[in-house]
């Protein structure tokens, strides 16, 4: 059976980040969390937590690749899967994570779920959920290949090379598997800021 290292990256997530934690502990070897200097005790609360390990990194607020690619460097499974703390992966998606390890999926390296997400409980990429404009999100990869994420504002996975590993499709397989996101218009609001001034025009 396949090793899988959750890992995940946040600040000042304490109001939720456990509760969108547990569902996927059954289904990782390892939790790996880098906080990113909170103050309100998400990093005591996630310590807490079975499998978890927190690494405390000040990462930098205008480059997302390098918070990702943080705690990346200390995942020990053969696979790893990340998500932001307001995400949750549905039961298929979780379910299908050993299965696309083995047999004919293990020859892909990466795979895309898709996202759906919910502000302030409502769905909010109705228009946007078909394929090549679907809400793709390359989640769960072959760990020790050499990948990681690249890009400030919307990083993506490149191979050594430096090809973005989603222009691959012999090496990464679309599933039928969904994130759920969830957030709410405050926080929309915060990031569609913080986006304008990490250059998103």
């Amino acid at each position: 059976m396949a090793t899988i290292s959750l890992c995940m990256i946040g600040k000042d997530e304490a109001h939720r980040v456990v509760e969108d934690l547990l569902p996927h502990l059954d289904y990782v070897s390892e939790v790996v969390f880098v906080d990113d200097g909170s103050t309100d005790g998400t990093d005591v609360l996630m310590e807490a937590q079975p499998k978890t390990t927190v690494y405390r990194v000040v990462c930098i607020p205008t480059d997302a690749s390098f918070s990702l690619n943080a705690a990346f460097a200390h995942a020990k499974g053969d696979y790893i899967l990340w998500k932001d703390c307001d995400e949750v992966l549905e039961i298929d998606a979780l379910e299908a994570l050993q299965r696309v390890t083995t047999g004919h999926y293990a020859r892909y390296d990466g795979f895309i779920f898709s996202r759906k997400t919910y502000i302030d409980g409502w769905l909010a990429n109705l228009d946007n959920l078909d394929y090549p404009n679907f809400d793709g999100q390359l989640r769960f990869f072959k760990n020790y290949q050499g990948f990681r994420y690249a890009g400030r504002l919307h990083p993506c996975l490149v191979d050594p090379s430096g090809n973005p590993l989603y222009n691959q499709p012999e090496r990464v397989l679309h599933l039928n598997a969904y994130i759920i996101h969830r957030k709410t218009a405050q926080e929309q609001d915060f990031d569609n800021r913080r986006y304008y001034d990490m250059g998103q025009r």
